[in-house]
């Protein structure tokens, strides 16, 4: 992707939306490949919890996954259909994400005071928070890639 834009650019010396295009691309392919990136380290951590039964309620860190794939999908559409009202709206999803981390670690540090034998369960739950918060900022990156190219002005949506 990154060779075929920059030979784009050396080659047609794209000017305005044209290059705004290919550097939003180059950019946007950056964020998913580190989506995935996360996405295997999330798999790899639920891995290590295995079959255990889990040492705290969980229905934060599920809502923060759906919350960050719904942003994911929204971002990856509002690219697609070039639609910057969509890609907006993701900022205030980004916040519900920020929100679950938050609650989801004061949990975890409330536990680590009780229950001192979890402690490697609580770290690998912390790792896998930590890794959907991530991926939502990565989501949030790509709105931001699209405002840029729909309207050539530099946007930070992460405030």
């Amino acid at each position: 992707m990154n060779d075929f834009a920059l030979w784009l650019i050396a080659k047609q010396q794209p000017v305005a939306t044209d290059l705004r295009r290919i550097i939003a691309a180059i950019k946007i392919a950056g964020d998913i490949e580190r989506i995935a990136d996360l996405a295997v380290n999330v798999a790899k951590a639920c891995i290590r919890i295995g079959g255990e039964p889990f040492v705290i309620d969980i229905r934060s860190l599920v809502s923060m996954h759906q919350l960050a794939a719904d942003m994911v999908s929204a971002a990856m559409t509002a690219y697609d259909r070039e639609d910057a009202s969509l890609a907006a709206q993701i900022a205030d999803m980004d916040r519900q994400v920020d929100e679950r981390y938050g609650e989801m670690m004061r949990a975890l540090l409330e536990m680590e005071k009780t229950d001192k034998e979890a402690l490697a369960q609580m770290n690998v739950l912390a790792l896998v928070a930590r890794y959907i918060e991530r991926t939502a900022d990565h989501a949030t990156n790509i709105a931001e890639h699209l405002l840029y190219l729909v309207k050539g002005k530099h946007y930070d949506l992460n405030d």
